[in-house]
């Protein structure tokens, strides 16, 4: 689920500004005295003082607990299911309890069985091995049943973990639960602006999702997702519990919906979505993957953008040398190119998303496109395949913006296909006005009329996330220069997040991105975050100091 994809209500915006009611009348900020202002109280500081506009951050946090709905069938009808299941995919954990390093991993598995479960493993063959592929015996089916009953949690730890190479290759579903699974999107509870939904999980079924509406202050943040680690808390006290019903939990869920733990404390996966200028995007790249950054260490995971900016810098001023435009050609630039990197590098039979790397826009690229300053943006669109040129370093782009095959289709039944439209195609489409690398679904009427038969037909294999949003009229930037927003979604960023690191993590990211839009030199901006907004107090002092260094610039008070 991602955050801004449908909200409740027209996404909000805000204005941060000083207290001070004498605002109106002062001069224009200098660099120099913005940078003053940062060495003295720091970015956070700095960011809250200044008159900026904010695209709201959403956050999206994917835990690993199941969620399904009841389905008003007997627990024994239940059963079929699941040794029909065991019949197919145990035989690699039953080898691996067989094996002479199996009272390591029973104890490790089934901790309070682990003696019965080791008694019976050792009491008839648990694998048949004749001509064709190993298969459980009828005693190993049996062994299976046993140890899911006595441990379900630790049952499914162990055939995880057994076939891991599968689950991960999406080559094999999870071991089945009572119920059916939820929709992606689906409602599970309902907080103050923020939901828990259901997600599709990689290995299918569906597990938890805990999704904000967009925060447009650092206090919307804060409160947030202290109710968030309120209710994902009270929920972990139950981790050993089978299941939860859902209208157990704290706020109430929606009747006749199950949560079903797996023993162990909730292990977040985070995301997080935000409109950014397009001009400083490069700059927030090279901060994000400058070798050792702690903000790039905890949000942006990214193999291939450095890469990427460098090579779009090198280009574009190359080619327009002291254009006052060129950021934020680089910015779009730098987005192309890491896409196609990206793309080279995903495996065959992988998803599509991946080509998206670490920072995946949300708005399509046509939209972005249209977000360059004049002369470029007429400049490209009346010579689309120069564009192309620009973003590639090559004439020639006829190669395929996938090499190799993407994956298809849900976990367990997953096919691959070939997308074949051209980097040439893609590129010299955005120039043209339409962004060809979108879900069939997410064009609209006119659009979808327009398509090639190969066009449409390869769009139908794009994952619906890519280019969704289309376009949106969403503001950030200086009040004083508001610029319409790329809108994207941070995709990479460190995860195995526990309950307790969900606060200090989404106020930071919300600081990040505020720095960005502020324009603000990033250097170490991790070295500034506070954890509690400005005081009255400070805020004076803060104003007054912004006042001394306007002064100290050369501007009246």
């Amino acid at each position: 689920m991602r955050a801004h994809e449908h909200p409740a209500a027209p996404v909000p915006r805000h204005d941060t500004v000083l207290p001070r009611a004498d605002r109106a009348d002062r001069a224009p900020l200098t660099p120099q005295a913005v940078l003053a202002l940062q060495r003295a109280a720091g970015n956070a500081a700095t960011t809250a003082a200044l008159p900026v506009i904010q695209r709201a951050v959403g956050f999206e946090f994917e835990a690993q607990w199941k969620v399904r709905r009841q389905d008003g069938t007997a627990p024994e009808v239940h059963e079929a299911p699941a040794r029909r299941y065991d019949e197919q995919h145990g035989t690699k954990l039953l080898e691996m309890v067989a094996s002479p390093a199996a009272a390591s991993r029973m104890a490790l598995w089934f901790p309070g069985h682990t003696e019965e479960l080791t008694h019976l493993a050792a009491g008839s063959p648990l694998v048949e091995r004749g001509e064709g592929a190993p298969m459980p015996t009828p005693a190993g089916v049996d062994w299976l049943e046993t140890a899911r009953r006595l441990d379900s949690h630790g049952y499914r730890r162990a055939t995880l973990e057994a076939n891991v190479t599968r689950f991960l290759g999406g080559e094999l579903a999870e071991p089945p639960l009572p119920g059916v699974s939820l929709d992606k999107h689906e409602r599970i509870a309902d907080g103050d602006r923020y939901r828990l939904e259901a997600d599709t999980s990689p290995s299918g079924g569906s597990n938890l999702e805990w999704v904000t509406e967009p925060l447009d202050t650092r206090a919307q943040v804060a409160t947030v997702m202290n109710a968030i680690t309120t209710m994902a808390g009270g929920m972990e006290q139950r981790r050993t519990d089978r299941e939860i019903p859902a209208p157990e939990l704290t706020p109430p869920g929606h009747a006749g919906l199950v949560i079903h733990p797996d023993g162990r404390p909730l292990d977040f996966s985070p995301q997080a979505t935000a409109g950014l200028a397009l001009d400083r995007i490069a700059a927030m790249a090279e901060h994000l993957t400058t070798p050792g950054s702690a903000d790039g260490q905890e949000y942006f995971r990214e193999n291939t953008m450095r890469r990427s900016v460098a090579g779009a810098r090198t280009r574009v001023d190359a080619a327009h040398p002291g254009d006052p435009g060129r950021d934020a050609l680089i910015g779009l630039v730098t987005l192309l190119g890491n896409y196609l990197n990206a793309a080279d590098g995903i495996q065959s039979g992988g998803n599509s998303k991946s080509i998206a790397g670490g920072l995946m826009s949300r708005t399509d690229f046509a939209h972005n496109f249209q977000l360059l300053p004049e002369p470029l943006r007429t400049r490209y669109q009346a010579a689309p395949a120069a564009f192309a040129q620009l973003v590639t370093g090559s004439a020639d782009n006829s190669d395929p913006v996938f090499p190799l095959e993407v994956e298809r289709g849900a976990a367990g039944a997953r096919s691959r296909t070939r997308i074949r439209l051209t980097r040439g195609d893609w590129l010299t489409g955005i120039a043209r006005g339409q962004d060809l690398l979108k879900n069939h679904a997410n064009f609209t009427d006119t659009q979808r009329t327009g398509l090639s038969a190969e066009h449409a037909e390869d769009s139908k294999a794009v994952h619906d996330s890519l280019g969704k949003l289309g376009t949106v009229p969403d503001l950030v930037g200086p009040e004083a220069a508001r610029v319409i927003a790329v809108v994207a979604e941070f995709r990479r960023m460190r995860d195995g997040k526990v309950t307790a690191d969900l606060v200090p993590f989404a106020l930071r990211l919300f600081d990040l991105v505020e720095t960005v839009n502020a324009g603000l030199p990033l250097g170490d901006v991790s070295s500034a975050r506070t954890t509690t907004r400005l005081g009255p107090g400070l805020l004076t002092r803060l104003g007054d100091l912004l006042l001394g260094c306007c002064r100290g610039a050369g501007h009246d008070g």
